[in-house]
């Protein structure tokens, strides 16, 4: 992960978020995310959604690999 990457993402998660739902606190969480990312740059919207999509990938793959370990176990 590059520098802009992990500044993007932690300012996203212990900045930006926390201020958005302080700001208002009663809204519905999709509402908070989308004026999160209509105010963040294409730069920023795109590392962040990598990241997103990285992880999900991973966690994908851990689960699939973890479901043909228990299946070989059972064989």
């Amino acid at each position: 992960m590059t520098d802009y990457a992990v500044k993007a993402a932690t300012t996203l998660l212990y900045k930006t978020i926390p201020d958005a739902v302080e700001d208002n606190p009663a809204a519905d969480p999709l509402t908070i995310a989308r004026k999160i990312v209509d105010r963040q740059t294409s730069d920023e919207c795109r590392v962040l959604l990598e990241q997103l999509v990285s992880h999900r990938v991973r966690t994908c793959q851990q689960a699939r690999s973890h479901a043909r370990h228990q299946l070989s176990n059972h064989d």
